[in-house]
């Protein structure tokens, strides 16, 4: 029996849906899908500059 889902603290969701470069069609890129908690994860680190264990505790997880 696997261990109980842990609930994660996200701040904000993504304002976007799909994110490509320009001049690029989306049919010719692979997919890649984010989860929620993914995306909070890279939103503490790349955008606000907090170390991944700083991140890691505000959202509640290790």
């Amino acid at each position: 029996m696997p261990r109980p889902r842990k609930e994660r603290l996200i701040a904000e969701t993504p304002p976007i849906a799909y994110f490509k470069p320009a001049g690029i069609r989306l049919c010719d890129l692979e997919e890649v899908v984010l989860t929620l908690e993914e995306w909070e994860a890279l939103r503490l680190n790349d955008r606000d500059g907090i170390e991944q264990f700083e991140a890691a505790a505000m959202m509640g997880v290790s």
